[in-house]
């Protein structure tokens, strides 16, 4: 979870959701590596260590992660943010915006840090649940979370008691989210966070409930077709799992940007753990866990569509950012409008401070001539 809004928030909005959605790709291949250990290694103690104890280097990442700018910004620790971003300006050749950083010098400006301290402080959880709209989001984006997990996990769990090899199974269903995860790159900043979150809840839940009607069958066809809608329905729990991570950092601001993910994700272990405790029900009815994930997936798909789209939005600073997403006008769901870097760059200069709109006027110039 903190790797993922690290992520996120050290790149610029225009890169959200492509870093948003390939973080999550390592995540299936290291599912296949785990795969392919517990092919090769039966013994389940062996197994955990191959798997886990190089996690251990991990640690390492202390001394070589920087901070987020965006939090050291809203905490009002500038310094350290300028310090970060002249480093991270020097590593990529590039001058760094000084006429940005003029706020950092503490010296000059302890006035305005005093004044970002206090209005764009870091937020708390109870912040995820008001005003009431901002609870109303919380509590819906939770569900999302709830259904994509316990469909996403449910589903890998059974992989392995379809007919056929359980091993093969079992890389067949963590090997769909690779295509599941560059369809979103593909389709996501064309058609929207809100109408994508929506399709892939409603296909992952149909298609699960019609797994589960199949289940039992002795016919090869139909056990045949039993596992390809396992994978349907993989591939549409994988592409919700990815854009309700993208989707929950563009839709809450940066002083609780942390908290909204973690309670989401705990919501979503809960899903997981669902997953698990609904095995029994097929001692009364053999069908009765993938059936009952369908449905909370189908229901979660039509509950996706009360969020205010985020394509195109800057990620919110604050409360009051977050607030106003989507109150323009809402995006239609079947609206698909790819973004041309032109438009892009023209974005770009609205926040460009007045004293360099000379310069950005040239830059944008010398742009179109050479297009």
């Amino acid at each position: 979870m903190v790797c993922f809004v690290l992520a996120v928030e050290h790149v610029g909005y225009k890169f959200t959701m492509l870093i948003g959605i390939l973080i999550e790709m390592p995540f299936a291949v290291g599912e296949m590596l785990l795969g392919l250990e517990a092919y090769l290694l039966r013994d389940w103690r062996t197994l955990q260590m191959v798997a886990y104890l190089p996690l251990l280097g991990l640690v390492g990442l202390w001394w070589v992660v920087p901070e987020s700018v965006r939090w050291l910004i809203g905490a009002g620790r500038l310094q350290e943010a300028a310090t970060i971003i002249r480093t991270a300006a020097k590593v990529n050749g590039h001058e760094a915006p000084e006429h940005l950083l003029k706020a950092a010098d503490l010296t000059e400006k302890e006035d305005l840090e005093v004044e970002v301290v206090g209005t764009r402080g870091g937020g708390t959880i109870l912040d995820l649940f008001r005003p009431t709209k901002m609870a109303l989001r919380t509590t819906n984006m939770c569900f999302q979370w709830f259904s994509a997990t316990m469909c996403y996990y449910g589903l890998s769990f059974a992989s392995t008691s379809f007919s056929g090899d359980a091993y093969t199974n079992f890389l067949l269903s963590v090997f769909i989210e690779i295509p599941s995860c560059i369809c979103c790159i593909l389709v996501i900043d064309c058609w929207g966070r809100r109408p994508i979150l929506s399709f892939c809840q409603v296909v992952s839940g149909v298609a699960c409930v019609l797994c589960a009607l199949l289940q039992g069958s002795q016919d090869p066809t139909l056990q045949g077709l039993q596992l390809v809608l396992s994978l349907v329905g993989k591939f549409g729990a994988s592409a919700s799992f990815f854009v309700v991570y993208l989707y929950t950092a563009e839709l809450f601001p940066t002083t609780v940007r942390n908290q909204a993910v973690g309670a989401c994700s705990l919501v979503a272990r809960i899903g997981a753990i669902t997953a698990l405790m609904m095995d029994p029900l097929k001692d009364y009815w053999l069908p009765a866990p993938v059936f009952i994930m369908g449905v909370v997936a189908s229901v979660a798909g039509c509950l996706a569509i009360h969020f205010p789209e985020t394509l195109g939005q800057k990620l919110p600073e604050n409360m009051e950012d977050a607030l106003m997403i989507g109150a323009e006008g809402s995006r239609g769901l079947f609206t698909c409008t790819c973004v041309s870097p032109k438009e892009m760059f023209e974005e770009e200069l609205l926040v460009i401070p007045m004293e360099d709109m000379g310069e950005a006027a040239s830059e944008k110039t010398r742009l179109t001539e050479e297009e």
